[in-house]
């Protein structure tokens, strides 16, 4: 859990930077004050933001922790399937085709390095519990996170 805050305060100072770069934007570029508004606005609900990515990172962490993998795979799972098949969730819901297809080619992408032989995931058996990444293993509860991330942005 220490981790997840430390990654959190990393994650609201360098969101609060680009806040602070928008407002100076916004001001060199004489935005509207409806525009500055919903800048301002957007900033106002980062505390929520910053909550919310706790709660789901918690819930990752949490998630992967109860596999009992090795302290490379639990890494993995954090930073490439998690962002992967979040990404093809996203892409899926995307109306424009050119940013779908761009959204699947990026989740496309991270998965296959992922999987690549060289990478810790092709120590595990490709069945059973053990998950090499795939959707079918990840909803036995990892997409139920990512969807409520997802529901809740």
């Amino acid at each position: 859990m220490i981790v997840i805050q430390r990654v959190s305060s990393e994650a609201e100072t360098r969101l609060e930077k680009r806040f602070a770069t928008l407002a100076e934007i916004a001001v060199t570029a004489k935005l509207s004050s409806s525009s500055r508004e919903r800048i301002a606005k957007a900033h106002r609900v980062l505390p929520s933001m910053i909550a919310t990515l706790v709660f789901f990172w918690s819930m990752i962490v949490n998630r992967v922790g109860r596999l009992n993998n090795t302290p490379k795979i639990m890494q993995l799972w954090r930073k490439e399937l998690v962002a992967g098949h979040y990404i093809a969730r996203v892409a899926e819901r995307c109306e424009k085709a050119e940013e779908r297809k761009r959204l699947r080619t990026l989740s496309e992408t991270i998965l296959a390095r992922a999987r690549s032989p060289d990478r810790p995931l092709a120590s595990l058996p490709r069945t059973g519990s053990l998950v090499v990444g795939t959707a079918s293993t990840l909803s036995s509860g990892h997409i139920p996170t990512i969807e409520f991330m997802r529901r809740g942005s």
